[in-house]
């Protein structure tokens, strides 16, 4: 089975499925997020080959990063909607 290499990715849009094909949630890397009241910088955005080649399913993971450096998962996206871009900026790249 043929699976494409998805890397360097810079901006994933989830799609709003509800109202068609407009955006409805933008994530960035670089840019920051607030949960549960606190900042966190999104550090990486990856598409998880595991959960398509054992499961088929397209997942897409969001890693934030607190300002203690350190970073975790915050979201999965699961065979949705979504449009990716990739080519990070040469200035987000530290």
């Amino acid at each position: 089975m043929d699976r494409d290499v998805i890397d360097n990715v810079y901006q994933l849009i989830v799609l709003n499925k509800t109202l068609g094909d407009t955006p409805g949630f933008v994530w960035q890397i670089g840019k920051s997020y607030r949960v549960a009241g606190q900042r966190f910088e999104c550090s990486r955005i990856l598409h998880d080959d595991t959960a398509y080649h054992f499961n088929g399913q397209s997942r897409w993971v969001v890693f934030l990063k607190a300002s203690n450096g350190e970073e975790f998962k915050h979201a999965y996206y699961e065979n949705a909607s979504l449009e990716v871009k990739r080519g990070v900026p040469e200035h987000l790249l530290v």
